[in-house]
């Protein structure tokens, strides 16, 4: 089972973000006890990593994981430009004690957040350290998105997609019927539930409360909403009930919300 699918993790911290050029074939590179936990996106090329005694091919279009604290030995095979990510955990999972690497059914979507990421990092406009948290963040949805598909059959993501789609055009209603998002999906509302959470990885209710959290953030950075208007806009009863919503799931009230934020939560897929 992969360290990605048992914990619920999120970036706290980055230390850095560097583009690394090809090295030569046949190169060794030795790392004791690293300081940080790395995310590494190949673009082409080809290495063997070795790690807890375990030997891995990294390609092309992949992304590795490499944890804090880990000895590890890099041979390069085929040389390839790299973009690495060291970052933080708030708290470190007591299980990431080995590498591990990821592969997509679409590596186009890694390359262009890693991409993203380096920008933001180098250039260094206002907002870049939020904004590079969030693409970190971002990236390893991804890769929880991934890590999920190869244990959840595509029958039972089937089984819910007129679901979700319809959460996706009407989650801005004041309420959404359970009861009918069961019924689109041919199953009872408990087993619905259940799907969708394994899915997921959230009950359907934190799901839509997430949708309405990255739709309020987009309103108020766009600056050409009130607070009472976002509230009336994502259908709250009323803005006193929007604005201790909003802070209890972001720490911020609403008017206090900086426009140099970015959405971190993109519910295109499953998590």
């Amino acid at each position: 089972m992969s360290f990605f699918n048992d914990n619920e993790l999120s970036i706290s911290e980055i230390t850095s973000i560097i583009f690394v050029k090809a090295r030569p074939a046949n190169r060794r590179f030795i790392m004791n006890k690293r300081l940080h936990n790395e995310l590494i996106y190949r673009f082409t090329g080809k290495s063997a990593c070795t790690f807890n005694n375990k030997t891995c091919i990294f390609e092309g279009s992949t992304v590795m994981f490499l944890p804090k604290g880990i000895d590890y030995t890099f041979v390069v095979e085929e040389p390839g430009d790299c973009i690495d990510i060291f970052f933080n955990f708030p708290f470190e999972p007591p299980d990431s004690k080995t590498g591990e690497i990821i592969k997509t059914d679409n590596p186009g979507l890694f390359l262009n957040l890693f991409t993203n990421a380096n920008k933001e990092w180098t250039t260094k406009e206002a907002g870049y350290y939020s904004g590079c948290i969030a693409t970190a963040n971002r990236i390893l949805s991804v890769i929880q998105q991934s890590i999920a598909s190869r244990y959840i059959p595509k029958s039972s993501s089937d089984k819910i997609s007129k679901a979700v789609e319809y959460i996706h055009e009407h989650y801005q209603d004041s309420q959404i019927d359970f009861a009918y998002l069961a019924e689109l999906s041919g199953i009872s509302v408990s087993y619905f539930r259940q799907l969708f959470s394994l899915i997921y990885k959230m009950p359907p209710a934190k799901y839509i409360n997430l949708l309405k959290i990255n739709k309020a953030k987009d309103l108020l950075m766009s600056g050409l909403y009130s607070v009472s208007e976002i509230s009336d806009i994502l259908g709250y009863s009323n803005i006193y009930y929007f604005s201790r919503f909003f802070k209890n799931e972001t720490g911020k009230p609403p008017s206090n919300f900086k426009p140099d934020y970015k959405p971190d939560f993109k519910p295109d897929q499953p998590v």
